[in-house]
This record gives structure tokens, sequence and C-alpha cells, in this order.
């Protein structure tokens, strides 16, 4: 059909609900999913003349981590208020500029930085991979603890709101237990919570007879992602940022319930389900323009209004 899954948006609700094909009740598959970024650490603030890239592109829609990772597929990145750099691999050496300046909360994520006027942010894709032993069940553990051994130095996946002081720099450890990300705010004076290069020089400098944890600045993301025309997307990312989406790591799934008032403030809008287990039928929108009044500002999508006869998982 060279189509896509369709979007939960209030027009695509209001065709569906008067569309008497589909069952009252019924629940479906929509082009909506959530991965697992891979691990990242935070490098520093550097001016933004300092730093070699290669390309650049606009996020305007959503700047973060993740998504300009997803884009770059590069081992460092950097990102400027709305803007994405892919930056070159050698980047060693230069020097940090005060955090300070690099003061713009990113737009995708509120507990990331996106640089300030003339620096950015940069960061690198994590060397070494937390484990997952002590991540509550059912829980999304998203930042990562910095557990000081006698034997060297071990990273532990944890949920960022929990509570625990953060390593800063090389030695200044937070007096305050806090979350992750008040604790990366925390080390402003030092930069920001000490990377995985300086994790072992920072046990180091610790004087202690049993293991200790404390906050890293390692991190990940759990992002929303909308279902695309293959043909599409593929003229839109180059191969390489094609193959880092599909390794992404898939989380949820969502659906939609016939006759479920949308209401895009609420936190049920929309249900998400297991993947692969789950067993549902979908609605498919299809690249055929119907109409586009002025009032409305978006442009109407025929919908192909029937459920599969074949009942297929959301694969």
């Amino acid at each position: 059909m060279n189509g896509q899954l369709m979007m939960s948006n209030a027009l695509n609700r209001d065709i569906i609900n008067s569309c008497p094909e589909i069952d009252t009740n019924q629940r479906f598959w929509v082009g909506e999913y959530k991965t697992l970024s891979p691990w990242f650490e935070i490098i520093g603030c550097f001016a933004k003349t300092d730093v070699q890239y290669n390309e650049t592109y606009d996020n305007s829609f959503r700047n973060e981590v993740s998504v300009c990772h997803r884009v770059c597929n590069t081992t460092y990145i950097g990102l400027q208020d709305k803007m994405c750099y892919c930056i070159n691999e050698d980047f060693n050496g230069i020097q940090n500029s005060a955090s300070s300046s690099c003061n713009i909360v990113c737009d995708g994520n509120s507990a990331e930085y996106c640089g300030g006027n003339d620096v950015m942010n940069v960061y690198r894709t994590a060397r070494y991979i937390p484990t997952e032993d002590i991540c509550p069940f059912g829980d999304i553990c998203l930042c990562s603890q910095m557990d000081c051994q006698l034997t060297g130095v071990a990273y532990t996946a944890r949920p960022c709101q929990e509570r625990m002081q953060g390593a800063c720099g090389d030695w200044v450890v937070n007096s305050v237990p806090d979350s992750w990300s008040a604790s990366n705010e925390r080390c402003s004076q030092q930069g920001y919570l000490t990377n995985q290069d300086n994790s072992l020089s920072f046990c180091e400098n610790r004087q202690f007879s049993s293991p200790e944890s404390f906050w890293v600045g390692v991190f990940r993301s759990a992002i929303h992602n909308y279902d695309q025309n293959k043909n599409k997307a593929s003229s839109q990312l180059s191969l390489d940022a094609q193959l880092s989406v599909e390794e992404e790591k898939l989380l949820y799934c969502f659906t939609l319930t016939k006759g479920v008032i949308y209401d895009s403030t609420r936190s049920d809008a929309r249900e998400m389900d297991t993947c692969y287990n789950k067993r549902l039928p979908f609605v498919c929108e299809i690249g055929m323009y119907l109409y586009a009044p002025l009032w409305l500002r978006e442009i109407q999508i025929f919908i192909y209004c029937k459920t599969t006869s074949s009942v297929n998982d959301r694969r």
C-alpha cells in the first residue's frame, strides 16, 4: 500500500470514530513506539570554534542527544540550541569551557544541555555499558551509577529518580544525595558529573575500605518514535543512520481504542503494549491527500478505514 500505520492525532481519531467498519471499543496498533537509545556520557562544554565537525543538522523539532546521535551515528556529537553537530573522531585534547556557558536546556530532554552562545555541549557514546543487574523489575533504568570497588570501577544502570551522591570531576562529591539530574546540576562548579575517562582517577582519589556508589555522567533515553513510510524515511536518513535506528532496543508499541475521547494532556491518551506478544488489527494511512481546509492547519489524509482480515503482530 506504500503507506504507514495511523498516527494518533485528533484528526485521525475523529475519522476512525466515524468509521462503521471498525467495531466499537476495538483496539488496534498505531504508528508510535518507544525505543531505548545507546548509553552516552557527558564530555563537557566547548567553544564551537575549537570543535571540528563533519555535518550539521537542524533538529528544531526535538533536539536531544539520542536524536542527534541517530542522524549522525558518530562516536562524538555536539548540541547547540536547535543544531546537532557530527564531530570528528579526533576530538581529544580540546580545552573545556566553563559549564555555566552551556546553559540552554534541550527541547527534547530537560535533563540534557544544548550549549549556549558560541559554545556547544559534547557527548560521546559510552565506552563501558552499565549492567542491568540491580535495575528494579518492570522499571526502565536510564541513568548509571559508578561503583568504586577495591578491584576497580564498575557501572550499574539505575532509575534516574533514585537519590544518591554525585561524583563531580576528579574528586568532588555532592554532599546531598539527589536524583541524577539534580546531582548533575550540583556539579556545575566542577563541570558535570564525571565521565568514564575520569572515573578511575576519581575512585583512586577516594580513601575507602568498602565499595562506594555515586551518580556518574552516563545516561540513555527512551525515545518516542513515529512510524514512517520506509521509502520516504530512506531518502531522509543515511544508511548509517538507518542502521543506528534499527539497533535501538524496542520498548513499547502503542495502541488506540475506537471511541476513546482524545485528550493530549492525559498520560493514558495512548496505551502501551508488548510489541511482539500482543496480536491486534491495525489501520493504515495511505499517501493520498483528500482535503486541506485552511482552518484545519493540517492536511487530511485518506484513511484505509478497514481493519485487516489477517491479524498480525506489530513487528
